[in-house]
């Protein structure tokens, strides 16, 4: 999950696609914003963002992401929130 800008689900899409990996993240708030800034790099990198209501959401957001995932035999990874804001939490999942 991260906020709508997030510096850090950016640059993890980065490395995991250079890694050939393909990347989930949660997105907070709610809505799709604007595509620009890190929105517009994330999307042009290949990550695919999945936008939650609230941090309340968050793991039983990614629970239903992982278990969708495997069962299309896939294995993620996952890649906690950093510190921030209760109002703004985020997850990365690479595969």
């Amino acid at each position: 999950m991260g906020a709508v800008h997030s510096n850090h689900v950016r640059l993890t899409a980065a490395t995991a696609r250079r890694a050939g990996l393909d990347v989930y993240a949660l997105i907070t708030p709610p809505g799709k914003p604007d595509v620009q800034g890190n929105i517009l790099l994330d999307l042009v990198l290949g990550a695919k963002l999945v936008y939650i209501n609230s941090v309340d959401e968050a793991d039983e957001a990614v629970n239903k992401l992982v278990e969708e995932l495997k069962f299309k035999s896939h294995r993620p990874y996952i890649i906690p929130p950093l510190e921030l804001p209760a109002s703004s939490v985020y997850w990365n999942m690479c595969l």
